[in-house]
């Protein structure tokens, strides 16, 4: 993300020598900022900002804002378009998924400047897409699709190959058991998700969001909701990533329109607008005055992630691990729940 909309995670964990006793999160993003950069503004002008405000997952919080003026506006797109929104998301789902994986989890990629050429993939394949339903060239997005298709057939491991790299990485935490997860973050217009963005003044419930008292989480971690042992919570969430990339090369390939979200049908000139990003379920609120944004709210997956009460503290929280092993455990951890913003681990005496 750019200066604005970007952030950093701070996890400082305290250990006895023996167990993590408490973990303390430090999330800090301009989410208020944002949302007072968007008030006042029409609209489009809002839609075509918000590109710039946001680097990572784009794409999703365009759809995700349009989707909620469409609701404001009482607008419907077309099924062209509508679907043209889900194949943007699916080719974004799959970049931000490999850069996770390659930056992140270092994932063996089997030919050279892999990740480059993966991105740049991608992005000419989105560049086709972004021209809109009047100048769509079908021939050019096939050629797109199978270079992209080509490219990760030849630079990912074969599945023999794959498991070995899953086993010897998560070996370690073999004998760890991990606390509970948090419910997992369904996109569903609750009334008490309503009532809580409705009567937010300040950016408190979007910044920390409990529903009915309880954290959520959300993105490819949900997998391993019900698993308790690290090694294999840690895998699940790993090949759930790999899945979300083949998942995405299928929609490309063979499109579906995702499902309907039951609209919001309350106050007139108020939307709400899902869009599924590479991290979970992302959210917008818009509500306009006189055609303009009077009050613009996100809800991403990483304020849930990594609410001070969720998923990371219940998870981590009297864990019997070696203290020279703790900053590594919560290091896989945070990367299964995939931060959009640079994150520290830090391990203290208790």
């Amino acid at each position: 993300m750019n200066a604005l909309a970007g952030g950093q995670l701070q996890i400082d964990v305290r250990h006895d020598g023996e167990r993590i006793r408490g973990v303390n999160l430090s999330l800090e993003r301009p989410v208020g900022a944002v949302s007072q950069l968007m008030a006042g503004r029409p609209p489009m002008e809002v839609l075509e900002l918000i590109p710039m405000l946001f680097s990572i997952c784009a794409n999703a919080h365009r759809i995700a804002g349009g989707r909620a003026l469409e609701q404001a506006l009482k607008l419907m797109p077309s099924p062209d378009e509508a679907m043209r929104q889900e194949q943007l998301l699916a080719i974004e789902r799959f970049r931000e998924s490999l850069l996770r994986l390659g930056q992140g989890w270092r994932y063996p990629l089997q030919t050279p400047n892999a990740e480059r050429d993966g991105v740049r993939c991608t992005a000419a394949l989105a560049k086709v897409l972004q021209n809109g339903e009047s100048t769509f060239d079908q021939t050019a997005f096939n050629a797109a699709l199978f270079e992209l298709r080509h490219w990760w057939q030849a630079a990912r491991c074969s599945p023999q190959q794959e498991q070995q790299w899953l086993d010897s990485r998560f070996e370690r935490w073999r004998s760890t058991e991990l606390g509970d997860a948090v419910p997992v973050l369904e996109p569903c217009l609750t009334s008490s998700l309503i009532a809580a963005m409705e009567r937010e003044t300040g950016g408190e419930f979007c910044s920390a969001p409990k529903l009915d008292g309880q954290c959520r989480h959300a993105g490819v971690a949900t997998v391993a909701a019900n698993v308790h042992n690290a090694k294999a919570v840690l895998t699940d969430s790993l090949k759930a990533l790999l899945s979300q990339m083949e998942q995405g090369l299928t929609q490309l390939e063979s499109p579906v329109l995702a499902g309907t979200i039951r609209p919001y049908a309350g106050r007139p000139g108020v939307g709400y607008g899902w869009a599924r990003s590479a991290r979970g379920w992302l959210l917008h609120r818009v509500e306009l005055v006189k055609e303009h944004v009077a009050r613009w709210q996100i809800l991403a997956p990483t304020d849930w992630n990594f609410h001070t009460d969720g998923i990371v503290a219940k998870r981590l929280t009297g864990v019997r691990v070696a203290r020279e092993s703790a900053e590594a455990l919560v290091g896989d951890l945070i990367l299964s729940l995939d931060p959009c913003v640079e994150f520290e681990v830090r391990v203290k005496d208790a």
